[in-house]
């Protein structure tokens, strides 16, 4: 975030940024783009299904022959499916399959556990090649395991090294430097919880210029959540979004010919965040309390999970060594493993399950 020092002289002054002739009058400005996009494998937007498995294999994070044969699954799990839209490249069949809409995640459109989470798997091996790029919305209605642990080595992108090496040098948990590598809450503050509220109340708001009017209806929704519920956090979010109208302004003196015509006034005030220190203890406390009454609890949570682990590596040592096909008992349960039920042509023999059947 920029240094409240440095910019904050242009927050409640309202540096006169929308007169610069950079933004021609009555022109709905739009978002700066990538003058390239990145293609770390080059174009693979006509690609074939080989080439892309084998790309897929070959990522930096595959360090076994059984993790290649299953990226190649996977991938292609995902590609037969968007093959069967209409495109001459693989994003627009990804926009014609209705997947780049809000809500409708990949994983929805198989039936059984396991196919749902090759095929998320795939989707997640195809953003790292960067064959398509999701809209925000088709994103986040996907829930993706150790996303950033396969994207990031993919890029080949020195910058983006640069970056992450600068996060991991913060004494921060794992979590938070997660969040941080790929901006996630600061992104939905702005985007969503911000921005998206800002265009539903005024609908024919195009800039970054907002009315006090429609500010203060902002200010008063954000008190309650989305279900109804009272907001806690609701000053955090304030600073989130003055913090990203003074990075606009830094940006814009440093690089006038392209922030210049973005930056605004900010509608937060000073005063808008008075007292938001003690608020922000009191909230630490409140946290601290709910500990304290879990505490005595965690004897028990440890027991629970421990044989939780003990039970599924029983039950894994078992039905490893069965056949496939076999049945085997398990704490007084019969089981009988079976493969994955996909093709045969695309079935590795390191994809197991095991159901139940009746005892004979």
């Amino acid at each position: 975030m920029s240094n409240p020092t440095r910019a904050g002289r242009f927050a409640d002054g309202g540096a006169a940024y929308g007169e610069s002739p950079i933004e021609p009058p009555g022109r709905i400005l739009q978002p700066p783009l990538v003058r390239q996009r990145p293609q770390p494998f080059g174009d693979l937007s006509q690609a074939d299904m080989d080439l892309i498995g084998k790309l897929a294999g070959d990522l930096p994070d595959v360090r076994t022959e059984t993790t290649r044969e299953r990226r190649l699954l996977v991938v292609r799990m995902l590609l037969r499916h968007l093959d069967q839209f209409p495109g001459g490249t693989w994003q627009e069949r990804w926009e014609a399959s209705g997947l780049n809409d809000a809500k409708t995640p990949v994983r929805d459109r198989e039936s059984t556990k396991e196919r749902r989470a090759f095929i998320t798997t795939g989707l997640k091996t195809v953003l790292a090649l960067r064959l398509i790029q999701p809209s925000l919305e088709a994103f986040r209605s996907n829930k993706f395991m150790g996303y950033q642990g396969m994207f990031l080595p993919a890029q080949g992108d020195p910058l983006v090294d640069q970056f992450v090496a600068a996060v991991s040098r913060h004494e921060v948990s794992q979590v938070h430097r997660d969040h941080a590598l790929f901006l996630k809450n600061l992104a939905r503050t702005i985007a969503h919880t911000f921005w998206r509220k800002i265009e539903a109340i005024n609908p024919g708001q195009h800039d970054l210029h907002i009315d006090q009017a429609v500010y203060g209806q902002w200010k008063a929704e954000l008190r309650l959540r989305e279900n109804g519920k009272p907001r806690t956090d609701a000053e955090h979010i304030l600073l989130q979004v003055r913090s990203f109208y003074l990075d606009l302004h830094s940006w814009a003196v440093e690089e006038p010919e392209r922030w210049a015509a973005w930056a605004a006034p900010c509608p937060i005030s000073r005063g808008d965040l008075r007292g938001f220190g003690a608020r922000r203890r009191r909230l630490q406390e409140r946290t601290d309390d709910r500990t304290r009454q879990r505490q005595p609890l965690l004897p028990i949570l440890v027991a629970h999970v421990e044989t939780r682990f003990e039970n599924a590596q029983g039950f894994l040592a078992i039905a490893s060594s069965a056949t496939p096909g076999a049945s085997f008992i398990h704490k007084g349960r019969q089981y009988r493993r079976t493969v994955e039920g996909l093709s045969i042509s695309l079935a590795l023999p390191s994809f197991m399950c095991a159901t139940p059947s009746p005892m004979s």
